[in-house]
């Protein structure tokens, strides 16, 4: 019994090691995308070079909900790719379009014109999510941002005021595990940013994990 509540103590505190690492070595995402390293009509998701690997661009459309038979939900609708619009989102100076300077300086995020579904690659918890409008008073007085999950369902709708000139709009408080998000029409949008919190790096959290996984196996041996 002295064996195994010293084998215990000792992985129990390899273990809480362990965790201390995932959390000091933790990483979080914090990326503004300002779509001026390409020219202006650039697809989308080609413009943002790395960040493709964690955001797509789309056209997005809203859907109704379907029962098992196929045939609509009253009052149950989600959002997703339009794939009967076939042109890419892109990003381009809204000076081609009669519109005044992007805030970056160049390009924008071509929002104006239709929805666009700006989806992650796995579901994130965002810490802050912002914006900055183009330089016209184009727009609605109000619009909304839509913050969806995993099925293209809006969890969280937040409002702002479209027809300001070069605005910074920002939300911090947003719910857990967002998959995507619907940027509505009207509007150029630019320096998009966006920061989660920080997680475990994998090789961390399996490091904790097998300490674990050897309290148990310690203590199956001693009852057999």
């Amino acid at each position: 019994m002295h064996t195994l509540n010293t084998a215990l103590r000792a992985t129990l505190a390899a273990t809480a090691i362990a965790l201390a690492s995932a959390s000091a070595h933790a990483v979080g995402i914090d990326t503004t995308l300002s779509f001026d390293a390409v020219a202006s009509g650039t697809d989308a998701n080609l413009a943002i070079g790395s960040a493709s690997s964690l955001v797509r661009f789309d056209n997005a459309k809203l859907f109704d909900d379907l029962d098992v038979n196929g045939d609509p939900i009253p009052g149950q609708t989600h959002w997703g790719i339009d794939t009967d619009y076939t042109e890419a989102v892109t990003v381009a100076n809204p000076i081609d379009f009669g519109r005044n300077l992007a805030p970056s300086g160049i390009n924008a995020l071509n929002t104006a014109y239709g929805p666009v579904l700006m989806s992650f690659s796995t579901p994130l918890t965002l810490s802050s999510f912002s914006f900055t409008l183009e330089n016209t008073t184009y727009g609605m007085p109000s619009a909304d941002i839509l913050f969806l999950d995993a099925m293209g369902h809006v969890v969280q709708t937040f409002s702002f005021q479209q027809d300001l000139s070069g605005a910074h709009f920002q939300v911090d408080d947003i719910a857990a595990d967002i998959s995507a998000i619907v940027l509505p029409s009207g509007k150029f949008v630019d320096d998009v940013h966006v920061a989660t919190s920080a997680v475990p790096e994998p090789s961390s959290v399996a490091l904790a994990v097998l300490g674990l996984v050897t309290i148990g196996a310690i203590g199956l041996r001693r009852r057999a």
